[in-house]
């Protein structure tokens, strides 16, 4: 039998994040990943670091995403840095076209903290100058800022291998006995002192009583140049995102209850035409890339962090639904303290079993 001080099983974002500072902490690590780290969720997101119309989340959801919003700039340019990987964090900020409760974002906005401007059609004309659309007001969140997800992941595994955290790909996790620390893997039986449930929409199959099933999402990529769609722009839960090397990535949809992360045409279609109905000129340019993920759903959209009740070495980082890249590190740091009987960075109450 295999030895371990902290097993993780899963790498996507919730698994490498919490790696990375649990191995700050002095924690001996070792990832487990069923397939290659970095290549469900957390490669297929738009990588928007923001909750769609956070006003309409639990505040629970809001305070890792905004503990985590002001710590991704440091993070992008150390993991930089380190790897040579950027992960192209990209202040440009997020107009949304839904203006029907823009009363309550400004509420929300002035009670958080953020900056909300409600913009005229001539503001957005300015702001925007390729956008079509009827609306006669918008709202603009200019600290907004995105990264190009698939390269954090990049970043963050090369960073944590150069660290000499262990991770092990294609090796699926059997069975997860919480009360001993013993993991049952394809190749071969691991005791650890800790063990990380982080395995995002297949966290269930582990743990059947969690109420976390899949969500799939399809989004298309339009191959444009460079500053072709300057700011990221949302309307009725659909958004367009620009690369800084003028991929425009559109997004996205949702399919519960499957596993199937084939792309479809009928998709592909609503897709375009969303794109298409607010940027004409798309229409110039070749889709790049038609692509799906499953998303770890859960209803109300707080995740579990912290410690499985009943089994004593068993912890969990999953649940995420739609925001894991944008909460990753208030929810890694928060897993942190409490596996190490630190001070959290905020109340853990909301995110327990």
């Amino acid at each position: 039998m295999k030895q371990a001080d902290v097993l993780i099983i899963g790498g996507g974002i919730s698994g490498l994040m919490s790696a990375w500072y649990l191995h700050r902490a002095g924690r001996q690590v070792r990832v487990l990943e069923r397939h290659t780290c970095g290549r469900e969720a957390s490669w297929a997101g738009g990588g928007i670091l923001s909750p769609m119309y956070p006003w309409r989340y639990p505040d629970a959801v809001n305070v890792l995403a905004q503990h985590s919003q002001r710590q991704f700039e440091a993070l992008s340019a150390e993991l930089a840095a380190l790897t040579g990987i950027d992960p192209e964090y990209h202040p440009c900020g997020l107009l949304m076209l839904d203006s029907e409760d823009w009363e309550v974002a400004q509420q929300w906005c002035e009670r958080w903290g953020y900056a909300l401007e409600v913009l005229t059609d001539r503001d957005l004309a300015l702001l925007e100058p390729r956008l079509h659309t009827q609306r006669r007001l918008g709202l603009w969140m200019p600290e907004i800022a995105s990264l190009r997800n698939p390269r954090l992941m990049k970043a963050l595994k090369k960073a944590l291998l150069l660290q000499g955290v262990e991770i092990d790909e294609h090796c699926a996790v059997e069975r997860i006995e919480g009360e001993t620390g013993q993991v049952t893997t394809a190749h071969g039986i691991w005791q650890a002192e800790a063990v990380v449930l982080a395995a995002g929409a297949w966290s269930a199959h582990l743990l059947p009583d969690l109420a976390i099933e899949p969500v799939k999402g399809q989004m298309i990529a339009f191959d444009t140049p460079s500053g072709f769609l300057r700011h990221m722009v949302m309307e009725k839960g659909c958004y367009l995102i620009p690369r800084k090397d003028g991929l425009v990535v559109v997004g996205s949809t949702l399919e519960a209850g499957t596993f199937d992360k084939t792309p479809t045409a009928s998709v592909r279609q609503q897709l375009m035409e969303f794109a298409l109905s607010r940027y004409p000129e798309l229409g110039m340019f070749e889709v790049a890339y038609h692509w799906a993920g499953i998303r770890p759903g859960k209803a109300d959209s707080i995740p579990y962090i912290g410690r499985v009740p009943g089994r004593e070495r068993l912890w969990m980082n999953a649940g995420h639904f739609r925001n894991g890249v944008v909460t990753s590190i208030a929810s890694a740091q928060l897993l942190t303290a409490l596996m190490q009987g630190e001070t959290p960075p905020v109340d853990p109450a909301p995110y327990a079993f």
